[in-house]
């Protein structure tokens, strides 16, 4: 009686840890890149520049920025007084007319419009606070659900599935 090796040999092939690194390593990067393009979506049509930074600590991926005027429409602000740099000075702003670039909830940017009409200037205004977009808990939401898909991919395709 003969036994043939080749197909236990092809098996061990397949399950070589070397091979399901690699695969979890692709996905891992290709979700890295989708997060990060939804995170540039936010700010796609501000004219302020906000840099983006990923680092990698062993398997881990982070990615943010420092950007405090992102950290404002990201979480929201309160109600708060806003008052001129200088004493005895006045602020000057336009009351109408503004359209927000981002929604609550939506991950990306729009045209937007600058306030353009009834021009006022006053001592102090009290601000009412603004919502925040949520953008970092819709993007983490959305890409959950997506890390899981492209991690089961990666182990199929590392067990020799098609």
């Amino acid at each position: 009686m003969r036994i043939s090796l080749e197909p236990i040999a092809s098996k061990r092939r397949l399950l070589d840890p070397a091979i399901f690194k690699a695969e979890i390593e692709r996905a891992t990067l290709e979700v890295k890149n989708g997060i990060q393009d939804d995170f540039k979506k936010t700010t796609a049509t501000w004219r302020h520049r906000v840099v983006w930074y990923t680092t990698r600590r062993g398997t881990d991926w982070f990615i943010g920025t420092k950007d405090e005027i992102y950290g404002y429409v990201d979480l929201g602000t309160r109600a708060h007084v806003i008052r001129p740099k200088r004493p005895g000075g006045s602020l000057r702003f336009f009351r109408t007319g503004f359209k927000a670039k981002s929604r609550v909830g939506y991950i990306a940017s729009y045209a937007g419009q600058q306030a353009t009409k009834d021009l006022t200037y006053t001592k102090e205004v009290h601000h009412p606070g603004t919502k925040a977009r949520n953008f970092t808990v819709k993007i983490g939401e959305k890409w959950r659900s997506k890390w899981v898909g492209a991690l089961r991919r990666a182990i199929h395709t590392a067990a020799g599935g098609k």
